[in-house]
């Protein structure tokens, strides 16, 4: 429970009507400008618990350990994968390509680390891509069961001084073949156009992995309501009670229980 004294008809008006609008479900009506002041009827105190001014901490979530999926399996060998085409994305001139790479064989197996890829194209150097550092921290491998996929992406970029060194022109470097060598042994061979003028760039081999989940707050899904007299009178003492329930079916323990923050303004203010 929380007593505030108000200043003015219009600052008194803009209290209730500020504290109405956070939660509570009984009618404002502003006091008159002229003439005896509105009847007040104090709001039940009780079972309140008392307002204590101490200072609040607010919650911060801290992440929770993640039990990443196994990684001791051997090496997949370039028989035991399939390679598709997974989509792609891009952002600010980078361009990625997904690729996934499916374990057909019935032992399971492990995809891992930065693997080697050229691009080529009859007639015309080969192009080695280096490590894209795009996604390096979430890019983590793991055991691939029969059945199971591992991603890889591929990266090319729009931007760089060979693209713009003549004004009015856009020039391209397309190579349409990629060769990826597989850590267990050989290699596999894709037919994808890719625009290399302005460098390739390869990911790591990376699974599914469980999302990082974090502390929850002790009340979270509680709801906040305010219990509000139907006017106030300028210059008088404000009383409400701020109630805090619980719907969850879980218990909250709140020790000590402290309001973080509050505001109240009048017109104008």
């Amino acid at each position: 429970m929380r007593r505030l004294r108000t200043a003015s008809p219009a600052a008194a008006a803009g209290v209730v009507a500020a504290l109405a609008a956070a939660g509570c479900g009984s009618t404002v009506a502003p006091p008159a400008r002229a003439g005896p002041p509105p009847p007040v009827s104090p709001v039940s105190e009780r079972g309140a618990v008392p307002w204590a001014d101490l200072p609040g901490q607010f919650f911060e979530q801290s992440p929770l350990p993640v039990h990443w999926r196994p990684a001791g399996a051997r090496p997949c060998t370039a028989s035991q994968v399939r390679v598709s085409p997974d989509g792609g994305n891009g952002a600010t001139g980078h361009s990625f390509a997904y690729f996934a790479f499916r374990n057909v064989s019935r032992a399971t197996c492990i995809l891992r680390g930065y693997p080697p890829v050229v691009a080529s194209e009859p007639g015309k150097p080969g192009v080695t891509a280096a490590h894209s550092g795009w996604f390096a921290d979430g890019e983590r491998s793991g055991n691939m069961r029969p059945g199971g996929v591992t991603t890889l992406s591929i990266e090319t970029d729009r931007d760089c001084p060979a693209r713009y060194a003549n004004p009015g022109e856009y020039p391209t470097l397309i190579y349409h073949t990629v060769t990826i060598s597989i850590p267990g042994g050989g290699h596999v061979v894709i037919n994808h156009s890719l625009d290399v003028l302005c460098g390739l760039y390869a990911g790591k081999f990376a699974v599914a992995q469980p999302p990082q989940r974090y502390t929850h707050s002790p009340v979270t899904g509680a709801r906040a309501a305010l219990e509000l007299p139907r006017g106030v009178a300028a210059d008088a003492t404000l009383d409400y009670v701020a109630a805090l329930t619980n719907p969850t079916g879980t218990d909250m323990v709140l020790t000590p229980a402290r309001v973080t923050s509050r505001a109240l303004a009048g017109p104008g203010r």
